[in-house]
């Protein structure tokens, strides 16, 4: 038992924090965006992530990150769209998974669930950030918010999301 906990620790994170190294590594800043609906808090991450050179955009919802990348088209931003259920639920749900890779691309609009880890942006958008406290889709927030390789990330999130959002950035 002993020789399998150890081994297990060093496979297993103790801490959610330790699985994203590269990310803990960079000097990020993260800029906190709350309100209601409708209020501009996703706005005013956008027009940043629009003027970024690369980036990212991250929602809960396909329909969300196709409006996302429509709107960076319009404004002549070179952007792709993923959109899908991580990949170990691909077999368990396969709705809703859709792929419009560009050639040239210089953003990202993805569902929060696809973001890739191991891409470099110059700014990212995690929207609907209280999403984090949901039982099923939580960890997607949680990995997003840890592990994305970005200095500028901005969170944006209903008021109540505060108090959790603010236990789970690191420091």
């Amino acid at each position: 038992p002993r020789a399998i906990r150890s081994s297990l620790k060093l496979l297993v994170a103790l801490n959610p924090k330790d699985e994203y190294p590269e990310a803990r590594a960079m000097q990020r800043h993260f800029i906190l965006h709350t309100g209601g609906t409708n209020t501009g808090k996703t706005y005013a991450g956008f027009e940043r992530l629009r003027k970024a050179k690369t980036g990212v955009y991250l929602a809960p919802l396909r329909l969300l990150a196709l409006e996302a990348q429509e709107r960076l088209l319009d404004l002549g931003v070179a952007c792709s769209l993923t959109t899908g259920e991580p990949e170990v639920q691909v077999a368990l749900l396969t709705t809703g998974e859709e792929e419009d890779r560009r050639e040239g691309d210089t953003h990202v609009a993805a569902t929060a669930e696809k973001l890739d880890l191991s891409a470099r942006y110059d700014a990212a958008v995690i929207d609907e950030c209280q999403m984090i406290a949901d039982r099923e889709r939580g960890f997607a927030w949680t990995r997003a918010i840890l592990g994305v390789l970005a200095p500028e990330v901005h969170l944006c999130a209903a008021p109540e999301a505060r108090v959790t959002l603010a236990t789970v950035l690191p420091p």
